[in-house]
């Protein structure tokens, strides 16, 4: 069975913005999905956080900001997210909201009993 991921808004941030140090690492996770070896999993959230900051800060266009998504969504899974996901996190003891919501939207996709977080803190 292959590791199931479920890969941090930094992680694909670094990736696609090619930041360093991180840049390297993040895209061995994302080459071991792409080769299914990992079976990888990222938020809509987290798309919607990362093409917000692609855009603004680091000024990318919106058509390769799509095409790298198109991409990418050929590989990694996207989990759900509802009001009641959003609900929880607010209830929960979470100290980062955004970490939150991706943890309820990770336990409601059956993906978190055999999850393995990916953030820069294992890098």
């Amino acid at each position: 069975m292959k590791p199931v991921v479920f890969i941090d808004t930094n992680v694909l941030i670094d990736l696609l913005a090619k930041r360093e140090p991180f840049w390297y690492s993040s895209a061995s996770i994302f080459d071991l999905a792409e080769r299914e070896t990992i079976q990888a999993y990222i938020s809509p959230l987290t798309l919607v956080t990362v093409y917000y900051i692609l855009r603004s800060y680091y000024k990318i266009p919106h058509p390769s900001i799509i095409n790298q998504f198109e991409v990418l969504c050929s590989y990694v899974g996207i989990s759900s997210i509802s009001d009641q996901h959003t609900e929880s996190a607010i209830k929960s003891t979470f100290t980062d909201f955004e970490d939150a919501v991706l943890y309820e939207s990770a336990k409601a996709s059956r993906i978190l009993q055999k999850l393995l977080p990916v953030t820069r803190s294992i890098f």
